[in-house]
């Protein structure tokens, strides 16, 4: 079975031909990367790099939208001064 990676300089997807990361390679992301998000979005910036050059002159809002905007974004509830709210600590 092929794995669902991209194909450098074209940027499609190895296994089913889409344009990378695929369904399957976005999902594959998201389990790998479960408890690290920020690690996720660091290895996805480093890949937006290469297809800069790899894709030029492709629209780089348009690879951005393709390569890292698609992560859903956790969102926190905030206080009334705009910053996230963190429970106090647990009483002893």
């Amino acid at each position: 079975m092929t794995t669902h990676t991209p194909i450098r300089r074209l940027w499609l997807c190895r296994a089913c031909g889409g344009p990378w990361p695929c369904g399957t390679a976005r999902l594959g992301l998201l389990h790998e990367f479960a408890a690290d998000r920020i690690g996720l979005h660091v290895y996805l910036a480093g890949l937006y790099v290469v297809a800069l050059a790899d894709l030029y002159p492709t629209d780089p809002a348009l690879i951005y939208g393709r390569l890292i905007g698609w992560v859903p974004r956790r969102n926190r509830s905030r206080g009334e001064d705009g910053c996230p709210d963190i429970p106090p600590p647990p009483r002893s």
